[in-house]
């Protein structure tokens, strides 16, 4: 007989467990690349920026293993901030892993919010990156088109996802 342990559609199911690893395994890779790469995680300059924004999509990141369903004023806040702060790493970074804060994050807006949310969120996930991009300079055009592309993607899979 099954349980609450051991059925794969509750929250303690096995399917939210391998979830839970996969989130916990993917934060730490994305940090492992934030710290091996230029421009790096310091207290100052780009570093710092890395830091900060990487912290904040980090925090979203880690809500979203146990969604706030049942406050969609915080759900969606939780978004926002985890798409937005992930997309000014992205952009700040302009390459590396930095760009799955983001890309998640809309994935999991789509799947949880209305269309018109996740594609405003979206929209401004995009917006923070390409201001954030244009502001370091480097090679900005290529990481603002990539990056697009990525988040585009996760909009769009998210949406086939949606039941």
């Amino acid at each position: 007989m099954l349980n609450a342990t051991t059925t794969t559609a509750g929250p303690t199911g096995r399917w939210h467990r391998a979830q839970v690893l996969l989130r916990l395994a993917g934060l730490a890779a994305v940090w492992y690349g934030l710290t091996a790469l230029p421009p790096g995680v310091s207290s100052s300059g780009l570093g710092l920026a890395v830091a900060i924004s990487g912290g904040l999509a980090s925090v979203g990141w880690l809500v979203m293993i146990s969604p706030p369903q049942r406050h969609p004023p915080v759900l969606a806040a939780t978004l926002a901030v985890q798409v937005i702060s992930g997309a000014v790493l992205a952009g700040i970074t302009q390459s590396g892993p930095g760009v799955v804060l983001p890309a998640v994050g809309v994935f999991d807006a789509v799947v949880l919010l209305t269309p018109t949310a996740a594609v405003a969120v979206t929209a401004a996930g995009i917006a923070a990156l390409t201001a954030a991009a244009f502001t370091v300079g480097g090679p900005a055009l290529p990481a603002v088109a990539g990056y697009t592309f990525a988040l585009a993607a996760a909009l769009l899979l998210g949406f086939n996802r949606r039941p």
